[in-house]
């Protein structure tokens, strides 16, 4: 048997999630890939004085901002086709009850 002989190739990986339906494992790499891109962005030393890497920075935050909201849009808009039993209110508070808790413990934990 050589290398290229009866070697499955997957089209998508799918790694089955602890809750819930299972997730593409490529959007996770994209997701991570643009919250690097940002964090680069505000971590990058001589931004403020150094005009190129100040443009370069801006670049990547613009960049992985933009790849974050359109990848939120994908999976939110997912998760809405996927349940459709559930209804927007059903769905808000699904998400207000997710985002609120952190929205509130972030900033007293980093002060």
């Amino acid at each position: 048997m050589t290398l290229t002989e009866n070697v499955p190739v997957p089209v998508r990986q799918i790694s089955p999630g602890t809750n819930g339906p299972p997730r593409l494992v490529g959007l996770d790499v994209v997701r991570s890939c643009a919250i690097i891109l940002v964090l680069v962005a505000h971590t990058l030393p001589g931004a403020d004085r150094f005009v190129p890497i100040s443009v370069v920075a801006g670049f990547a935050a613009v960049l992985g901002v933009d790849i974050f909201f359109a990848l939120s849009g994908f999976l939110i808009g997912g998760i809405i086709l996927r349940e459709k039993t559930m209804g927007p209110a059903k769905f808000l508070i699904r998400r207000w009850f997710r985002t609120i808790p952190l929205f509130w413990a972030c900033p007293r934990l980093s002060s």
